[in-house]
């Protein structure tokens, strides 16, 4: 099974929902990411790094 690397521009990502990629804004002191469009809950994080 191959896997697929890609860089990405860190810039943004915790802005952003890994699993439908919509804008989800939020501040520095919001550290929980929660998608209106998807439904996805995690860390913010944790988020980023899957994206």
């Amino acid at each position: 099974m191959a896997k697929e690397l890609s860089r990405v521009d860190p810039k943004g990502t915790s802005q952003h929902c890994w699993e439908c990629l919509n804008k989800v804004s939020k501040s520095l002191s919001e550290r929980w990411h929660s998608c209106p469009k998807c439904g996805q809950e995690l860390d913010r994080d944790y988020n980023s790094a899957l994206l």
